[in-house]
């Protein structure tokens, strides 16, 4: 049985936007008329590429043709050109990697499952090389943006200047950046050897700055706030949970993420206002609901469930209950 809603709470049922392989991590446009996201094991293709789905036409199509796998798809937010991470050219870097992948493919196997033992978390900088990218959405005028050996993944442009932030394992410990456009040096923003940093945002204004951070154990993770420009990063979450796929709000008062702070295990949607910190569960589902996106306008959001068994693009109405349940939900898994 699903976990129910506080009384008087009805939450808002999902939309399916499409049944075609496997896809994930939608990310809205900036005028809210399309959607970008990543899309695998289809027919025509097993390793994962950029879709579009447009709302007006009720079509997807395709938007890149590599021989890598990409991952983190966004829209520029100021110009037609979309950013993405691929593995395409650093697998022809390592021959060692692409001797790997190709005898995995050849045998159409995937890696070993993980032990009951291993973290959660699961650690895809680890194996997959990929660098940033950003072009034209019918693949013109490709530029690679970064260039450095492992994991460059979860760019985002910064609303108002010419350059992005994104997370990389350079160091040996993933960390975030921030790097200009047409510059090859990148700045970490917060240096911390002994955690590992991912999925940096940027607020509406640009003035405030999201990233998630986790534990030593690799078993929980907070979000981070930065609220202006060369502020301390204070921590918007806690406890022995997963809290990630973090972004802000249109007006930037809330951050949407994904958490199992519910039960410990099942990932749900939460909004969180920055200056009160009211916590408001929006999902109850025995299956994971990852990858939140709010539409420009605040009223919907776009995820990834895994509700026919296999991760999927859904649509929600951003329709939150009346009260906060931080308190409650400490409680209840503290008893």
């Amino acid at each position: 049985m699903p976990p129910q809603p506080p009384r008087g709470y009805k939450p808002a049922p999902l939309q399916l936007l499409g049944e075609l392989g496997e896809s994930e991590q939608p990310q809205f446009s900036p005028d809210g008329q399309r959607l970008l996201f990543i899309s695998r094991n289809r027919p025509q293709h097993r390793n994962s590429q950029v879709y579009e789905y447009n709302f007006q036409s009720q079509r997807q199509r395709r938007l890149t043709f590599q021989d890598g796998d990409l991952t983190s798809p966004s829209y520029h937010p100021r110009k037609d050109q979309l950013l993405y991470s691929s593995t395409t050219d650093e697998i022809k870097e390592d021959p060692a990697y692409l001797k790997q992948t190709l005898s995995r493919l050849a045998a159409r196997t995937d890696p070993e499952p993980k032990t009951p033992e291993e973290p959660i978390l699961t650690h895809p900088w680890s194996h997959q090389p990929f660098e940033i990218y950003i072009s034209g959405f019918r693949g013109e005028n490709i530029q690679r943006l970064t260039h450095s050996p492992g994991f460059d993944a979860h760019a985002d442009m910064h609303p108002l200047k010419d350059e992005f932030v994104f997370s990389s394992l350079r160091s040996g410990v993933l960390q975030v950046y921030r790097q200009e456009l047409g510059q090859r040096r990148a700045q970490p923003l917060r240096p911390s050897p002994d955690h590992h940093q991912l999925e940096p945002r940027h607020s509406p204004s640009g003035e405030q700055l999201l990233f998630v951070e986790m534990s030593k154990d690799m078993k929980s993770s907070q979000i981070f706030l930065q609220k202006e420009p060369g502020a301390e990063f204070e921590p918007l979450t806690e406890g022995p949970f997963i809290h990630w796929n973090p972004g802000f709000s249109p007006d930037g008062r809330k951050v949407l993420f994904s958490s199992n702070r519910g039960d410990g295990r099942t990932f749900e949607i939460y909004s969180l206002e920055i200056a009160t910190g009211c916590l408001k569960r929006l999902t109850y589902s025995r299956d994971n609901q990852t990858h939140p996106h709010w539409s420009p306008d605040g009223e919907k959001i776009a995820l990834t469930a895994d509700t026919e068994g296999r991760p999927q693009i859904y649509l929600m109405a951003y329709r939150p209950p009346k009260n906060c349940d931080a308190h409650k939900e400490s409680q209840a898994n503290e008893d």
